[in-house]
């Protein structure tokens, strides 16, 4: 079955010709063209109900029932738009969500553990690929931004944020954590 966050490999392939990859210009610019049509394309033409509630800017009709049956990990409420505004408050739910205010459970606290844990790997990441300047580790940094980029545009708890962030994330950590053994004993 067809998952909606493999559209965000498209646009990593995107970025990745575009900034990364040795080819000749022409080609680069070729290439990433061709993977950014592709993106839009498949966004602009699915039939699938999430993609298209996100570049929806119509207002959603909910009967009142519906209206009551948020609970508190919920990001939106059902009478929210699924317009831009309320995609860019998912991508904040998404990346930081449980705030530290909102810790009531211990539910709570491992989501809060697991947002810095993933926060501290990212950080890591940078600054390994500062003091490095290692491709690899560039390009493990952007698939972990566009896939997360892109699971938040069908997320609308933290339950599930947390499932679709620990996909990612645990390229990330495991990618670190190699990266810092094997530099230890590169330099032994």
């Amino acid at each position: 079955m067809f998952h909606v966050g493999i559209v965000g490999l498209l646009l990593f392939l995107a970025a990745y010709f575009l900034l990364i990859s040795r080819i000749r210009f022409n080609l680069k610019i070729i290439i990433f063209t061709t993977f950014t049509i592709l993106f839009f394309t498949f966004i602009t033409t699915t039939d699938n109900p999430k993609i298209k509630s996100i570049i929806s800017e119509e207002e959603n009709t909910v009967s009142q029932e519906n209206l009551n049956s948020t609970s508190r990990a919920d990001y939106l409420t059902p009478n929210e738009s699924n317009g831009i505004i309320n995609k860019f408050k998912q991508e904040i739910y998404f990346a930081f969500k449980p705030f530290p205010w909102e810790i009531r459970t211990f539910s709570d606290v491992i989501g809060f553990s697991n947002i810095l844990f993933i926060w501290f790997s990212f950080y890591l990441g940078i600054r390994l690929y500062l003091k490095d300047r290692n491709e690899n580790i560039l390009i493990v940094l952007i698939i972990f931004a566009v896939m997360n980029f892109v699971f938040a545009l069908g997320t609308y708890n933290y339950g599930s944020a947390l499932r679709h962030r620990d996909k990612s994330s645990l390229l990330l950590i495991m990618f670190i954590c190699h990266y810092y053994i094997y530099r230890g004993r590169r330099y032994k």
